[in-house]
């Protein structure tokens, strides 16, 4: 906005100030007013107006000292019309809160006899780093319309905002200026006074009668305060969330190719085990389905008060067919955990024949937003978190096309049918190695010349969860079924890739390349 069309007395009627703000880290880290980061539930988002209000009062400062003095009244005039301006943002619409760490810090020294019986200590205190992340190349716009502004005001103002260098805690780098934009951007929120929403952020705001001592009140005169002085509270209802997007080339429509497999990197704090890969798949999908089903206007989500019609959309993502039924074939998706030399690397979600559509690529995008868990242990919830990858990510081995001789389990091989208890060991497993080939044999693999044998002898089996569908209207459920650790040898080379036997769309019975 040029100075020159202000003139040099106050405006006849409100004007909009532009303030831009970026973050070079991508991070905004800041906890709401007397919030503990453990039950912050919004964060502080969008930024807080009186946290704007006390960094620019604080900047000024810093101008006084570095050029002498300043006008009268000029700070007592910057703050009046700062309190006195309407707030409004236009926020990144894929800015994502995250919890991005929990550490010890040591407290005060002296006897701590339930860390180190008989010997002086710190005390440790458990501290949680929640923020807001946003591409370092998003901005966010500030709208302040307002009818106390002058040409000078909004010169200090400059001065000010240019000595900004974080907001909110220290590690939050920030770059702010007032400059021109498009005029076509507008606010995507506003602040209101009371929420229209439980989902409604509570974002603190001045008052417009607040007074320059009330804006430079020190933490510890406002420590028994649940508002500080010449604050409140307002209400900010977030925009909605878009899917990120890898988007190459020129403007326009872009084509796609044809995608079979979709990708998520999988970020543990303790990883899931083999055995565990069938509840966490499971979830997922339900989640899926329930994603699907809320998104046709079910704001609960729930799979039995859908229409046919939306069942029957839902189909190839679900695994069941308009009438609750499971599908047969290998049309619908298959999910399965690739596990790595260091544990469980990726969440892979495929079909065999039909590609994904736009839709069904933004439904799996947004059930990986939360964390997944897979274990609902009171003392130990653990979850893991899924990080898309692109579309152009190349695949694993084994998902990749290329041919292999020798497969060998990543997941255990459960029969479809229980095998043969009669009889001694050797007896059951050769059982078991013939509804392997006739898995394979139905999945159109030559079985001829093939072989099945146990890897490292582990003939045995041992008991492994699978998923049990839903009957009757219950809720789908695991139970205990024994697999098998197996090594399949073909008289040919083949492509993967291949997922046999019991609950094998649920990543049980995944082989890979053994070389």
């Amino acid at each position: 906005m040029n100075d020159s069309s202000v003139g040099a007395g106050r405006t006849s009627s409100p004007m909009q100030v532009v303030v831009q703000q970026s973050f070079p880290l991508g991070r905004f880290h800041a906890t709401p007013w007397r919030v503990s980061p453990f039950d912050d539930r919004h964060g502080e988002w969008p930024p807080s107006p009186w946290r704007f209000i006390r960094a620019v009062v604080a900047r000024w400062h810093q101008l006084r000292r570095e050029s002498g003095d300043r006008p009268d009244g000029e700070l007592e005039g910057l703050v009046h019309a700062l309190c006195n301006s309407r707030f409004a943002f236009l926020l990144p619409t894929n800015a994502e809160r995250i919890d991005l760490t929990r550490s010890y810090q040591p407290m005060e020294f002296g006897w701590n006899p339930a860390q180190h019986a008989g010997e002086r200590s710190h005390g440790p205190s458990l501290t949680r780093d929640n923020c807001w992340v946003l591409p370092p190349d998003r901005e966010v716009y500030w709208f302040l319309t307002g009818d106390a502004w002058t040409a000078e005001l909004l010169t200090t103002l400059d001065a000010c905002l240019a000595r900004v260098l974080y907001f909110g805690r220290a590690e939050s780098l920030t770059v702010m200026s007032r400059d021109e934009i498009d005029r076509t951007l507008l606010p995507n929120v506003e602040l209101t006074d009371s929420p229209r929403a439980d989902s409604d952020a509570p974002v603190l705001a001045p008052e417009p009668s607040a007074s320059l001592d009330d804006v430079q009140r020190t933490t510890d005169e406002l420590r028994k305060r649940t508002v500080p002085y010449g604050a409140r509270w307002m209400y900010a209802t977030l925009p909605c969330r878009s899917v990120v997007r890898d988007v190459t080339g020129d403007a326009g429509p872009a084509t796609r190719p044809a995608v079979k497999i979709v990708q998520f990197a999988v970020g543990v704090v303790v990883a899931p085990t083999v055995s565990d890969v069938c509840a966490l798949t499971s979830r997922f999908r339900e989640r899926v389905a329930r994603l699907g089903a809320q998104g046709e206007g079910h704001a609960r989500g729930s799979w039995r008060r859908a229409r046919p019609e939306i069942l029957d959309k839902l189909s190839l993502l679900s695994g069941r067919a308009a009438d609750g039924t499971p599908m047969r074939g290998h049309r619908h998706v298959r999910v399965a955990m690739w596990f790595g030399t260091t544990g469980p690397e990726r969440l892979l979600v495929w079909r065999d024949e039909v590609p994904f559509e736009e839709w069904e690529l933004d439904l799996l995008a947004e059930a990986a937003r939360k964390p997944l868990a897979w274990s609902h242990s009171k003392s130990a919830p653990w979850s893991v978190q899924l990080i898309p990858l692109p579309v152009e990510a190349p695949c694993p081995a084994g998902f990749d096309g290329k041919t292999h001789r020798v497969w060998g389990s990543v997941t255990p091989y459960v029969p479809g049918r229980t095998a043969r208890t009669r009889g001694d060991a050797p007896e059951r497993f050769s059982d078991v190695c013939r509804q392997v080939q006739g898995d394979l044999a139905r999945l159109g693999y030559a079985t001829d010349g093939s072989s099945v044998v146990a890897v490292d002898g582990e003939n045995e089996g041992w008991w492994t969860s699978v998923h049990v569908p839903p009957a009757s209207g219950r809720a789908s459920s695991l139970a205990k079924r024994m697999g098998y650790r197996l090594r399949i040898e073909f008289s040919q080379p083949v492509s993967g890739p291949i997922a046999i036997g019991h609950s094998s769309h649920y990543g049980l019975g995944l082989f890979l390349p053994t070389w």
